[in-house]
């Protein structure tokens, strides 16, 4: 069976992307004018995470937050496109609040200290990780959750143009992601388009300001034999959010997203009629730059 448990932690997967006072004022770049936006090799890059994710589940309201703190690098930048990149994780905790009561998932716990090592082609796609190995899963198998983990830090890294962008300039990332549950594999695709909007000082670095806009569709299906139970589950979203980086470092500066997302799960146990049961959220992300 798929744990409505664990929708939260696949929906703070896709949304893992990525307001305060008045901001500096935005320079577009002169009509023709191209920029070059390209990572550098670097270490040792202190971030924050957090996203709140607020569900609707038919009728029952249920509000999640999950907040990480990791150390990352870029070890290797190869003229493909490929990268190699490398995350620890410091600080790791989800909790749900429902009633007032704010209770810790444990599971988040043991993420804290572990590494991890992936390999990114130029368009975002993951082509091998290693790492997580003290991740253990009480609800699925423990390499599901980390295939999980893996995906939402692949897709926390915004994907450069391969030629320099001017103001207006879009590209395209397409990334699919298969999550292998215990009965079952759910198929996720999140295509995210970038623009380049102008120039921005945030939080005292120079940065390219970039729009970016999400789509999502998943859908899957599963089989339990010996409960003689039946799932399939539906995904659709959109999202929309904005992203600063640094150009002249060639990092991440910051980065926030909003998403809305709707879930259709439908179940059959042996000869009974199926049950279709309907979920919403809307999940709030932000990645910050730690000084």
């Amino acid at each position: 069976m798929c744990r409505l448990g664990t929708v939260p932690l696949l929906l703070a997967v896709v949304s893992i992307w990525v307001v305060g006072c008045a901001a500096p004022p935005e320079v577009e770049l002169a009509p023709g004018e191209k920029l070059e936006l390209e990572y550098r090799v670097v270490d040792g890059l202190k971030y924050k995470a957090k996203s709140f994710t607020a569900t609707n589940y038919e009728g029952l309201a249920q509000d999640y937050m999950t907040e990480n703190r990791y150390v990352t690098s870029l070890d290797s930048i190869y003229s493909d496109g490929t990268t190699v990149r490398h995350l620890q994780f410091t600080e790791y905790s989800q909790v749900t609040y429902q009633g007032g009561e704010a209770v810790f998932d444990p599971e988040a716990k043991m993420v804290e200290g572990e590494q991890l090592w992936v390999r990114l082609g130029p368009k975002g796609e993951i082509l091998d990780w290693r790492g997580l190995e003290g991740v253990r899963s009480f609800t699925s198998e423990d390499r599901n959750l980390r295939q999980m983990i893996v995906h939402g830090a692949a897709l926390s890294f915004l994907i450069l143009p391969r030629e320099p962008v001017g103001s207006g300039d879009e590209w395209t990332q397409t990334v699919e992601m298969p999550i292998h549950m215990r009965q079952g594999v759910l198929d996720f695709k999140v295509t995210n388009t970038y623009r380049l909007v102008g120039l921005r000082e945030k939080n005292g670095h120079r940065c390219a300001r970039i729009n970016v806009t999400s789509v999502v569709v998943g859908t899957g299906e599963g089989h339990d034999e010996m409960r003689d139970y039946h799932f399939s589950i539906d995904i659709e979203g959109e999202g929309k959010g904005e992203i600063y980086f640094g150009h002249e470092l060639g990092y991440l500066v910051f980065s926030h997203q909003e998403m809305n997302l709707e879930t259709e799960h439908t179940s059959v146990r042996g000869r009974e009629e199926p049950k279709t049961e309907y979920f919403s959220a809307k999940v709030e992300s932000e990645v910050v730059l730690v000084e």
